[in-house]
């Protein structure tokens, strides 16, 4: 499909948003601008204000979770 028609195609959907919802929609679009680093520095020092406590039980999660996920055997299709 060329580009012009996909811009066009665009537009119209967008223009059949409610406006209410456009600055998520324009959230989501600058996302497809940015690289890997931009998308995740908003939250750098997410965690600071964290207790250890919680930091090392969402530590313990988050690799239990990652562990759990890797082990999965794969779809077949």
């Amino acid at each position: 499909m060329p580009e012009y028609f996909l811009r066009s195609r665009i537009r119209e959907e967008i223009g059949k948003i409610p406006g209410e919802r456009l600055p998520e929609i324009l959230d989501r679009l600058r996302a497809f601008q940015e690289g890997p680093q931009d998308s995740v520095l908003p939250f750098a020092g997410s965690w600071n204000d964290m207790g250890e406590s919680d930091f090392k039980d969402f530590m313990e999660e988050l690799d239990r979770r990652r562990h759990k996920t890797l082990q999965r055997e794969p779809p077949i299709l």
